[in-house]
């Protein structure tokens, strides 16, 4: 069995092989500092991979694929994604068979998934690896950012292993780095290391207590992390890409951005003059006219124009600022000053601009700042766990099964929380938290935690919860990624769902208000094991949150009753813009608006997914408009109350108008026309849904603890 790291970059990606011991190689690829591009092109039908990529991206700009990572994991319509979009030389296009929303990259006719083109790349190192070892390499330790998400770290085995092969472990780029930089530590020494990683597309900090035994065994914890998977070398680029706009508007009158020939050519450019920048105070860019740029009045663009270091810092200044914000916020989570930090290690590219190294500087010390091997640090951590790493051993039994196992051999249970066998002691947290969505009083979008942030893993045993459930024989729990209250404001990892068909397998009904346990795990992976029971039935299902691809529930929808269902919230959205838009926020209207659009849109797709999705949205945007949200649903607990609980709730409502009218919200009567609202339901059998007022969508209630 052969081993290696792999660091699997945004603008370059690089292999490294080890002993474990003392001798760390980078392995060779096309260039003399063993960089592999992360670019895939297509040339007459055939894929280039890495520096001939590279080379032959001019010519069809349009086929070239850049900067893939930070697609790995992402859905087509995303903010960040519809961006980046917008200034790529190639196309991101939607699944054309409507299977998923996650994005694709056309390459001539066809379509590829982020973790298709992620695996060309591996695969390309994978072949340069066999080609200088001489012999097959079967497995390897691939570094992601530290602020990866679980979709994207899922996106990213799955590439490794579509590359053909064994993923050992998925590592943080800082942990590894700091793997790389514990061999020099004394037998006996402990440090505190911060991990300072900017790459081309993603910024990381990591802080790392590490301990090398009296041995000479590593311990390595990560004691926080905090990150922006949108902060990198590419933003810097792009700065420079609007200043080489703007000087081609400026001396030929017309912007040529949005040109993919343009775009692309005037990345590298950029890119060329950020690396001179780093050893000189002013560089020459030039686009010359065998490219062709044509202004519309058919002159040939010669672009020749100076840039200098200070403005280039001018303009890169905010993103460098938000990277110390960033550092400044994690010193404070763990109650740290500048001066507790023993070593900065600065990893990746972009940590070569001058300006990013004086910055850091100037917070903690020019001495304690280390550059150490920015472009192969990664690697060479990743090899060395590669090669030191010798199984996992299963909690259960003790008996150590190979990395690629998730059932344990000697006992049959399963892996998921089986720790790591080696060299190495690596003590993880989570760096966000991981929950549902779930109704608490009238908030029918809480983030309810399960694993709070900061939890170690892997978990020896699962945390669970109980909820119940607010509609008849039918469950929707949509799983978390994040630390925001408001579930929707995090990122959805999946859901799931149990209709009447799995309860009609199992032979029960599930009426409203049947308690539920969702427990989850988190393996050391970094994956997503969870887990729903459903009290006094046999109804138990296990879902594993790890593939690139959307996570709603697989088995077929029902197309009758999602369009069914949502006309009606389309008609009570209608109705709620109607009577109550004059007591909602421009913003709150924008968002209503906006979902009832899109779920017009996916009326007429006729795509259940589509479907789905839209009625989600909507159900949530019908819940966030604050007052008018509250006076709506006011409206319909009024019409079946008891007398009195229905003169209490319309005399607070009238209040809370005469006050929206005089332009003085009234925050107590809102208060007491909640708990009016809230006492109400709860007299209602079993927390059903209010007639008239759209359900929850199936999702779990929060009991009263």
């Amino acid at each position: 069995m052969v081993a290696i790291g792999i660091d699997l970059g945004t603008t370059n990606s690089v292999g490294a092989r080890s002993d474990g011991d003392s001798t760390h190689i980078t392995l060779p690829s096309s260039r003399p500092d063993c960089l592999v591009p992360s670019v895939v092109c297509l040339n007459k039908g055939r894929i280039l991979i890495g520096q001939t990529a590279l080379d032959f991206a001019p010519k069809d700009p349009k086929n070239a694929i850049f900067s893939i990572k930070r697609l790995m994991g992402r859905t087509f319509d995303e903010s960040k994604v519809e961006e980046l979009r917008n200034r790529v030389n190639y196309s991101i296009v939607k699944a054309s068979d409507g299977s998923d929303p996650g994005v694709r990259v056309a390459l001539g006719d066809k379509e590829y998934t982020p973790t298709d083109i992620s695996a060309m790349i591996l695969k390309q190192i994978k072949d340069d690896a066999e080609k200088a070892l001489g012999s097959p390499v079967t497995h390897a330790v691939i570094t992601v950012p530290a602020y990866f998400e679980e979709r994207q770290r899922a996106a990213t085995r799955k590439a490794g292993e579509q590359a053909g092969l064994i993923v050992k472990r998925i590592i943080d780029e800082p942990s590894a780095a700091a793997i790389a930089y514990g061999f020099t530590i004394s037998k006996g020494a402990r440090k505190k290391i911060l991990v300072f990683d900017l790459g081309g597309g993603t910024f990381d900090i990591s802080i790392i207590m590490t301990v090398k035994d009296p041995k000479g065994r590593n311990h390595f914890e990560v004691l926080e992390g905090r990150g922006d998977n949108w902060l990198g070398g590419d933003d810097f680029d792009r700065e420079i890409v609007k200043e080489i706009t703007a000087h081609i508007a400026g001396e030929y009158k017309f912007s040529p951005a949005g040109d993919p020939n343009f775009e692309l050519l005037a990345k590298q450019a950029a890119e060329r003059a950020k690396i001179a920048l780093s050893n000189a105070t002013e560089t020459e860019i030039t686009l010359p006219t065998v490219y062709a740029v044509k202004a519309p009045d058919g002159r040939v663009v010669d672009l020749d124009m100076r840039l200098t270091r200070d403005r280039f810092e001018q303009l890169i200044r905010p993103y460098v600022e938000r990277c110390i914000t960033g550092v400044k916020l994690s010193l404070e989570d763990q109650a740290f000053e500048p001066e507790d930090i023993d070593v900065v290690l600065l990893v990746g590219g972009t940590t070569l601009v001058p300006l990013v190294r004086e910055s850091v500087a100037a917070l903690f010390g020019a001495e304690k700042v280390k550059v150490t091997n920015p472009f192969h640090a990664v690697a060479i951590g990743a090899s060395i766990l590669a090669a030191t790493l010798a199984g996992v051993q299963c909690p259960s039994c003790g008996v150590v099964a190979d990395e690629s196992d998730e059932i344990c051999k000697g006992c049959g249970e399963g892996l998921a929380g089986a720790a790591s066998v080696g060299g190495f002691s690596i003590t993880e947290q989570t760096l966000m938290a991981f929950g549902i969505s779930a109704v608490r009083e009238d908030q029918p979008d809480a983030f309810e935690v399960i694993i709070p942030k900061g939890t170690v893993y892997p978990l020896k045993s699962p945390i669970a919860r109980t909820f119940e459930t607010t509609t008849d024989d039918f469950i929707q729990i949509p799983v978390y990624e994040g630390v925001e209250v408001v579930a929707t404001k995090n990122e959805q990892q999946g859901v799931i769902e149990l209709g009447p068909d799995d309860f009609k397998d199992a032979g029960v009904k599930v009426p409203a208000g049947t308690m539920v346990d969702v427990s989850m795990t988190y393996t050391r992976n970094r994956e997503l094991l969870v887990q729903v029971r459903v009290h006094g039935t046999s109804v138990k299902k296990d879902f594993f949150l790890r593939r690139d691809r959307a996570r709603m529930a697989d088995a077929p929808a029902d197309l009758e009753k999602l369009t069914t269902g949502l006309n009606h919230l389309l008609g009570v959205s209608e109705d709620m813009l109607n009577d109550y838009k004059v007591y909602m926020e421009a913003r709150e209207s924008r968002k209503l608006e906006g979902a009832m659009e899109l779920a017009r849109k996916a009326l007429n797709s006729g795509i259940p997914r589509e479907i789905q999705e839209a009625s989600g949205k909507l159900t949530v945007a019908l819940d966030s408009c604050g007052t008018a949200s509250l006076l709506f649903l006011a409206e319909r607990v009024r019409s079946g109350a008891s007398p009195e609980r229905a003169n209490r709730i319309q005399e607070a409502v009238s209040k809370i108008k005469r006050a929206w009218g005089e332009g003085r919200p009234n925050e107590t009567m809102t208060e007491i026309l909640r708990a009016a609202i809230s006492a109400e339901i709860s007299m209602r059998q079993q927390h059903r849904p209010v007639p008239g007022y759209a359900d929850f969508g199936g999702r779990l209630r929060v009991r009263d603890r």
